[in-house]
């Protein structure tokens, strides 16, 4: 018998639970983080169509807002895909 505090079972619906709570609350977070920092490109590159200069103040920010949320979502993809693979028996 294992010293351990909680059973296997108890550990996977609460690592099933860990992934709901992203996907519930932290992933729409990160979609409107990417949708803004997408529409800051947007409006970067009218700025350079209209006055033929990049606004490099700012665009640095846009940048930041579009790519790294879909970067966490790809963690958080790898991590949930891998870790429920590991569940498995």
């Amino acid at each position: 018998m294992s010293n351990h505090p909680f059973s296997n079972r108890e550990t996977r619906i609460g690592r099933r639970e860990e992934r709901n709570l992203f996907r519930r609350r932290l992933l729409p977070i990160a979609w409107v983080l990417a949708a803004l920092g997408g529409l800051g490109l947007l409006a970067s590159c009218g700025h350079l169509l209209l006055y033929g200069e990049w606004p490099y103040q700012v665009s640095g920010l846009f940048v930041a807002l579009a790519v790294l949320p879909f970067v966490l979502i790809v963690i958080a993809f790898l991590r949930g895909h891998y870790s429920s693979r590991l569940e498995e028996p």
